[in-house]
């Protein structure tokens, strides 16, 4: 279990994009120079399940923190201290989770 806004899920697997942007300049013989480099956010992707009597009512809060731009906190195998936004959610509704996504 894991926990996101102190809310539980199921999380199967957690996966992190951690980036560098940076800017290349050409010049005029040899290669590009890199002048510098910006930290891209940091990107977390959850797949999981949100099961339980309170499901819809996990699935309509996290869609509201999602539409309103509250940020969240998650602890699991991975834990951020620092907040965190929700940019998608997309639920799949199978016969083998029945009354959760």
């Amino acid at each position: 279990m894991a926990l996101l806004n102190n809310k539980y899920i199921w999380v199967e697997t957690e996966s992190t994009q951690r980036s560098v942007e940076t800017s290349d300049h050409p010049v005029e013989k040899g290669v590009q120079l890199t002048d510098n480099v910006r930290r891209a956010p940091l990107e977390l992707s959850l797949k999981g399940e949100i099961v339980g009597k309170n499901a819809k009512q996990t699935l309509d809060y996290f869609v509201s923190c999602m539409n309103k731009g509250t940020p969240v906190k998650y602890s699991g195998v991975n834990k951020f201290t620092r907040t965190m936004l929700i940019t998608n959610i997309n639920t799949d509704n199978t016969y083998k989770i029945m009354g959760g996504y």
